[in-house]
Order: structure tokens, then C-alpha cells, then sequence
């Protein structure tokens, strides 16, 4: 053999084997890499997904709250209407009452009846068709078998038919909201409004489920009370049911009413078109046909059977789907169908009793579960009791979708490489050395210039950046990483805000207790966050009887900037009108609510205490918002008695009118206390809230010494019980002796 050929053979060696060797190198590099990528892009992306799906339950939940509140309230205001009606004479009728069949044959002298674009029955075909109703009279049904010409059933209607002024300020205060609102009496009779015809010929209001079960329910309380037992006394009952007229799926929430006697005189109510609960969740396009969005609420199936109503710190070991988006019901053209609940149940048990532990002790959460035998993110809003928990629950698939998209596009490109790597050796075999050569410089320089930039970027330089122009997924690694100081210093940069912030805020707050003849003061806060949404104030205010302290004691939903924001704006509002009210505190709060309302969302409002301590007459006068009552302990009793909020809570509702309360008269020895929810709240390791009787008995304990004393007395207790448990709300403070 020539030596040329040996030569040869020796540099086909030369040039096969490193370059296999490089190959080799760069498959498994880039394999890593897309090992590596893929890892972070699913992090990253479950992260988000985590994050957008806990905020949208997390809104949603407090929509659901308010609104909840809102409904509430506004059957109370109806019921008591109602009641009101029934206690007076009844009045003359102005106008005709028009029963049901009136509707149905479209009487002329219903006024304004016309098809109406929110009320709609399916028709044959599925088609929507409008029902006419009538928001200028209302409509009367009498049972089959009621007697409508009696004359108890004459002032009975002619009651009722007041019930209009009080159905159209409803409609007023939360317009679009109402689907229907009634009131049905035990002799059978019964009114609507709007006025509708469309009655079922077999309609009986007092065999409606929501009948039956708002009278069960109101039956219940009142033989656990009688039996001296702890029972959740709202008698307000919430189900889902099909309208008789429309047979549309409406959320029913009842009470009862009574007569001047005490007697129950029936059962009044408001429904809300269920379809339009869950459209404020709003999805990705990509997760919102897999996604499953839906409300559910505590089983009470076992409390119907067993006939007990549950006291309020009963714990949840069962709980069931109530809506879903597409609420599928079999049937839909029966109007006195039931409605069965699904069970709301995961693959693996310990799924759910992970869930229902965060469900007991009222945390929002994101979870990686099996549901229906799909591997899911599943994201639950914070449950109250009595009222319902958002849950959506979307394919993990779909949330690292974008990510396994980079993954395989990466693993392509390696494969592509190697075929290239295959094709420059066959067809540059003589130059193969220099390839070789020339390709490790090509992939050792960049990776050395990462690793060496990836140590300045642990020393604390986050201006540290890499030149790396291979055009491939190196230089995609290299453009990733020079993103990553940015958005670490960015971080630091917020974080020092976060701290300027909690400066500012602090300097928002009195430095000192004041001093006032008669009374020892002191007050504090204890923020959970940087920033936070708790407020007190003291006000010293020199009048023509003497020197006076206003005191401030507030709450806004929530904590951290946002709320920290709106206590500001708050404390602006109520320093400036100070002076200009005087001791007209009802005035005061009427105007601070108006400015609120206006300048808050709707997801914000907060409540408030506020006081003024009269060193001359040793006494107190007060307003308060929505507030947690005050303690009061008796020197001369050594009882702790509660001085009860005196109206709503304040950037919630406008036109609120607001009551003062006082003066009450303070002895020597006496202590008052004011504070936020963050002291009673305050969970241990076990879930249990450290509660009010806690605070009263260490105010008893306590009531011989300082103001000052018995705040730390107070705090001390507070954190004692928390043990381990962080702090999950703001804690604020204010306490008054009498000296």
C-alpha cells in the first residue's frame, strides 16, 4: 500500500472520527437543551396559567360575594315590605288588579305589556320566543280552588298590589339583574312582577319547591333555637329551578314572611337568569371548548334527611356542581322538573380531600388533579358558607401546549443538524479536520461564554450579556438568558418600591396616641404585606365644649397597593370633612360614602368606624359603616356588652343614609375596643379562627391595666394562638379607658 493511500486512510480517521465524536457531542448538547428548555417553557407556563386562573376565580369569587350580599340584601328590603303590607290596612286599589288569564288574553287594560328581550320561553324548533310583560302592573295568580272574590282575599290583593313601588326600586337598584319577583301566600294567592301571563294550568305557588323548602328551613331554625342549639339563622333559601312560565333554568333565592302575630304568612322571592352567572369567567380561546367552568356549593342532601340545620362553623366533607356553563337538563320543556346535582368528585380521593382541607379553611387555590380521567389544572375560588365556590378546570395538555410545540421544533432542528453533519462529511471528506476543527470552536465559544456570563449574572450583575451568533438554538439560549437580567432587576426595582410605599403609609398613620382628659388612648397596626388595606386615625378637634378626639377605625377589602391606595384616599376624604360636620357624624359618612362610590370599582369598598370622644362629658358618639361592633367592658358589671354598626358599608351603594349613635357615657375603668377582623380571624395551625369570645375574655383579664397594656395583651394573645400560622390579614387596634 502507498504511503499517499495510508495518508489518506489516516486522514479519513482523522476526519471520521472527531467529526462522529462532534456529532455525537451536539445531538446530546441540543438534546439537553430541549431537556432543559422544555423543562422552564412548562414551569413557566403552568406558572402563568396558575396565576391567570387563580385571579379569574379570585375576582369571580368576590363578584359572587358581593352580588350574593347584594341579593341578599335586597330580598330583606323585599320581604319587609311585604311584611309592612300585611301589618297596615289595606289600602283602596286605584287601579284594577288583573289576574293571570288577564295577561293570557292581553287585556287592554294592562298597561305597557310587550314582549320583553330578557324574558323567553324555547319554542318548537329551539327559537327563542319573547314574553310579553308588563313593568307598570303587576300580575295575580289565585291557586285552583281559591276563592279570589273573598274578602280576606280581597284585602290580600289589595295589600300586594302596593307591592309595585318596592318591586321597581329593586329593578332600580340593580337593573337587568331580577328575572322575577313574588310573593305567594299560604291561602294561595300570588303576584309577580313584571306582570306575565303563562301560568301552568296546575300551578300551585305553595307546592313550589321554593315554598316548601323556605318554610322547611324557617321550621328548622326555630326548633334548634328552641332547643338551645347553634344554628346559622338565615332563614334565606337558595336552589336552582326552571321557571313555570319560561322553563328556564333560574337561580331561586326565598324567604318567609310572617304576619303581625308571628305567624307565617307565605314566602316571598327573586330569581335570576342562571345562564348568565358564569359569563364574566373568560378563558383563552385555546382552553375555553376543553375547559370546564362551573359553581358549587356545600351538600345539604344529609341536613334535609336528618332535618338539622348546621351551625355556621360546620365543617365540608361533601360538596356538588349547582351551574355549570352548559347546564345540560333532561327535559326541558317540563316546568316542575327537579334538578339533580352532580357530585363535584376527582380521579383520586386525595385530590379532593386536598381541596376540601383549602375549601374548611377558606383558601383559593390551583391544583394539579385527574378529572374525568384527563390530567388537569383545576383553580377554586374561596368558599363562605351558604354561598358558592367558583371551580375551572382546564386539560394540562392545552396549558403546555405552546411548550411541547418548542420541545418537538428543537428536537427537529438536532435531527435536521445531523443530517446536514451526515452531508458535509461525504461531500467535504478531504477538509473534514479542518471542519471538525472549525465546528468545535463554533459550539465551544458561545457555551463558554454563557457558563462565564451565568456566573456574573450569580454575582449580583444583572447588566451581564452574552454575543452569541451561531443562528441556531444556541443563539436562541443566548437571546433567553440576556432577557433574564432585565427582569431580575426589574424585580429588585419593584421590590424597593414595595418598601418606599410601606414608608409613605406609615407616615399616613398617627405618631402618637393623643391625650385627653378622661380617657387613656392608645391604637396600632399590624400590616400582613408591605403595604395594606386596614386604617385608624385620631382627630384632635377643639370645640366651644371643651377639647374633643374623633376616632377612626377602618377595614377596605383585601390588602397590599390597591388597597393601601383607596385607605389613602380614604383617610383624604374623611380629614377634609371633618371640620365642616362637627358632631353631624351621619352627615359626614352620607358624604364620605358618595365620594367613594364614585371613586372606587365595584370589587372595592371598605368599612368604617368613626367616634368622637367628648372630654367634657366623658362620653362617646359614633357613626359606623358596615364596622365590627365595638367592645365595651362594664367596669362596674365586668361585662362585655357590643355597640352595633349603625348602616352599611361605605363605596358600596349610593344614597345610603347612615344613623349616629350615643353619647355613651365612659366611667373610670371602663375600656372600649376597636378593631378590624384581622384579630378574630386569625387562624392556627388547624384551621380554627381565634374568635371574639378569645378577645373579650382577654380584655376581662386585662381591663385593670393601660391602654397600652391591654393592646399588647391583646397582640400577644393573637400570635400565642397563631403559633406557626402566618398572618393572613392586616390587625388593627384602637383602645379607650375611662380614667
Amino acid at each position: 500500500m502507498k504511503i499517499r493511500t495510508k495518508l489518506l486512510w489516516l486522514t479519513l480517521g482523522a476526519a471520521l472520527i472527531p467529526m462522529v465524536i462532534v456529532a455525537g457531542i451536539h445531538r446530546y448538547a441540543m438534546l439537553g437543551v430541549a431537556d432543559e428548555v422544555s423543562e422552564i417553557a412548562y414551569e413557566s407556563l403552568v406558572l402563568d396559567a396558575s396565576d391567570y386562573l387563580q385571579a379569574q376565580v379570585d375576582d369571580y369569587g368576590r363578584i359572587i360575594n358581593r352580588d350574593g350580599i347584594a341579593l341578599r340584601f335586597a330580598l330583606q328590603v323585599q320581604a319587609n315590605a311585604v311584611e309592612q303590607l300585611l301589618a297596615a290596612e289595606p289600602p283602596a286599589l286605584s287601579e284594577k288588579a288583573f289576574f293571570s288569564e288577564d295577561f293570557d288574553k292581553k287585556d287592554p287594560g294592562i298597561k305597557s305589556l310587550k314582549p320583553s328581550a330578557m324574558h323567553w320561553r324555547r319554542g318548537p324548533t329551539g327559537e327563542k320566543i319573547p314574553i310579553p310583560v308588563s313593568r307598570e302592573t303587576p300580575v295575580f295568580f289565585a291557586a285552583k280552588g281559591v276563592d279570589k272574590n273573598s274578602k280576606a282575599m280581597a284585602r290580600d290583593i289589595a295589600r300586594l298590589g302596593a307591592m309595585r313601588q318596592a318591586y321597581e326600586f329593586l329593578q332600580t337598584v340593580s337593573p337587568g339583574v331580577f328575572y322575577w319577583q313574588y310573593t305567594a301566600l299560604e291561602s294561595g294567592l300570588h303576584t309577580c312582577y313584571p306582570g306575565k301571563g303563562g301560568y301552568p294550568a296546575d300551578f300551585d305557588p305553595r307546592k313550589r319547591e321554593w315554598y316548601i323548602k323556605a318554610i322547611a328551613r324557617a321550621g328548622k331554625i326555630a326548633e334548634a333555637k328552641a332547643r338551645g342549639e347553634a344554628v346559622d339563622e338565615d332563614e334565606t333559601y337558595w336552589m336552582l329551578l326552571p321557571d313555570a312560565t319560561s322553563q328556564q333554568i333560574t337561580l331561586t333565592v326565598t324567604m318567609p314572611v310572617r304576619r303581625p302575630d308571628g305567624r307565617i304568612a307565605g314566602v316571598t322571592g327573586i330569581d335570576v337568569d342562571a345562564g348568565k352567572i358564569l359569563t364574566q369567567i373568560r378563558l383563552p380561546d385555546a382552553w375555553a371548548k376543553a375547559a370546564q367552568t362551573m359553581l358549587v356549593m356545600e351538600d345539604d342532601s344529609d341536613t334535609q334527611k336528618t332535618q338539622k340545620i348546621p351551625s355556621g362553623d360546620s365543617k365540608v366533607d361533601k360538596m356538588v356542581v349547582v351551574m355549570q356553563k352548559q347546564y345540560a337538563v333532561a327535559d326541558e320543556t317540563r316546568w316542575n322538573r327537579e334538578i339533580n346535582y352532580q357530585e363535584f368528585t376527582t380521579d383520586d380521593p386525595a385530590d379532593l380531600a386536598a381541596i376540601l382541607d383549602d375549601v374548611n379553611a377558606h383558601r383559593s387555590g390551583v391544583r394539579r388533579i385527574r378529572y374525568n380521567n384527563v390530567d388537569s389544572l383545576c383553580a377554586y375560588g374561596r368558599w363562605e358558607k351558604g354561598q358558592a365556590m367558583p371551580v375551572v378546570i382546564v386539560p394540562y395538555k392545552l396549558i403546555v401546549a405552546d411548550g411541547v410545540r418548542a420541545t418537538e421544533a428543537i428536537r427537529k432542528q438536532t435531527v435536521q443538524a445531523m443530517w446536514v453533519t451526515g452531508g458535509v462529511v461525504l461531500l467535504v471528506i478531504l477538509l473534514a479536520v479542518w471542519v471538525v476543527i472549525r465546528r468545535s470552536r463554533v459550539f465551544s465559544k458561545p457555551i463558554l461564554q454563557l457558563a462565564k456570563a451565568g456566573e456574573e449574572l450569580a454575582g449580583g450583575n444583572y447588566q451581564s450579556h452574552v454575543d452569541v451568533r451561531t443562528g441556531d438554538e444556541l443563539q436562541d439560549l443566548g437571546e433567553v438568558f440576556n432577557s433574564i437580567g432585565p427582569q431580575l432587576l426589574e424585580r429588585e426595582s419593584m421590590k424597593r418600591s414595595l418598601v418606599l410605599a410601606k414608608e409613605i403609609q406609615q407616615h399616613l398613620l398617627p405618631e402618637r396616641s393623643p391625650v385627653l382628659e378622661g380617657f387613656d388612648i392608645f391604637g396600632a397596626i399590624i400590616y400582613c404585606d408591605e403595604t395594606g388595606g386596614d386604617y385608624f386615625d385620631f382627630i384632635e378637634q377643639d370645640g366651644q365644649d371643651g377639647k374633643n378626639v374623633g376616632i377612626a377605625v377602618g377595614d377596605i377589602t383585601g390588602h397590599g397597593i390597591a388597597a393601601a391606595l383607596l385607605m389613602a384616599s380614604a383617610r383624604a376624604v374623611l380629614r377634609s370633612h371633618v371640620p365642616q360636620y362637627g358632631k353631624n357624624l351621619a352627615g359626614l359618612f352620607e358624604d364620605i360614602n358618595e365620594h367613594l362610590v364614585h371613586d372606587t370599582d365595584d370589587d372595592r369598598f371598605l368599612t368604617m368606624f368613626y367616634g368622637v370622644l367628648d372630654s367634657r362629658n366623658r362620653s362617646l358618639s359614633y357613626v359606623s359603616g358596615g364596622h365590627d361592633p365595638v367592645m365595651w367592658f362594664r367596669a362596674e358589671t365586668r361585662a362585655v356588652q357590643e355597640l352595633q354598626n349603625t348602616g352599611i358599608l361605605l363605596g358600596a351603594v349610593p344614597d345610603v343614609k347612615f344613623d349616629q349613635a350615643g353619647p355613651f357615657a365612659l366611667d373610670a375603668g371602663d375600656v372600649m375596643t376597636i378593631g378590624t377582623d384581622g384579630i378574630w380571624e386569625a387562624m392556627n395551625p388547624a384551621g380554627d379562627m381565634y374568635g371574639r369570645e378569645r378577645l373579650e375574655e382577654v380584655i376581662i383579664q386585662n381591663a385593670e391595666r393601660t391602654a397600652r397594656e391591654i393592646y399588647d395583651a391583646v397582640i400577644a394573645s393573637v400570635r400565642q394562638f397563631a403559633d406557626t400560622q402566618p398572618q393572613a390579614d392586616d390587625i388593627t387596634l384602637v383602645v379607650i379607658k375611662g380614667k
